[in-house]
């Protein structure tokens, strides 16, 4: 397993990418992670345009409980080379590799691969690679500390992850 440590702004921001195999991994602790080991799952791309940057989100839901999803999400600076690099290998593998880990003693994790929506994947990445070039050099740290604070209040207020994220495209409409 090749762990990569993307540091985006302070240490509460910082994102490790993993490879397993060659796939591009996610890992994931839970106090039971056998519960994951066959549920269904989707995973989605948005793509956040901000002044100061171009963000990536990527949402994994898996249906433990089928109308409370468990969720896992990041929001990654595509105008972060290792990012590129990380998203463009996710591109071509069609997959990634969820490594669940136990926070206890009780279950031993696993690995599992699912398959990645690439044609959302891909136009998320055009759009976001076209606006990275089109902003040139920007301060990567303001574009994420600006997603995190709306994020941030938005989630207090609305409870709600997707909801948030709403917020941050409110605040931060797409460029068209």
């Amino acid at each position: 397993m090749l762990a990569i440590t993307v540091a985006n702004s302070g240490s509460e921001k910082t994102v490790e990418l993993f490879f397993q195999d060659d796939i591009p991994a996610w890992r994931i602790t839970v106090p039971q992670p056998k519960r994951f080991q066959s549920v269904k799952n989707d995973i989605w791309f948005q793509l956040f345009t901000l002044p100061n940057g171009t963000l990536i989100g990527c949402w994994l839901r898996l249906y433990d409980v089928p109308d409370q999803p468990y969720f896992v999400h990041r929001v990654l600076d595509l105008g972060d080379e290792v990012v590129q690099q990380y998203m463009d290998r996710l591109r071509m593998a069609e997959k990634i590799t969820l490594i669940f880990e136990s926070t206890g003693e009780i279950d031993e994790g696993f690995a599992r691969e699912i398959d990645v929506p690439t044609a959302d994947l891909n136009r998320a990445l055009e759009e976001g690679l076209e606006r990275v070039e089109e902003l040139g050099e920007v301060d990567e740290e303001a574009a994420l500390d600006d997603f995190m604070e709306v994020f941030n209040t938005a989630l207090a207020e609305r409870g709600d992850v997707g909801k948030a994220w709403e917020a941050v495209l409110e605040r931060f409409p797409l460029k068209a």
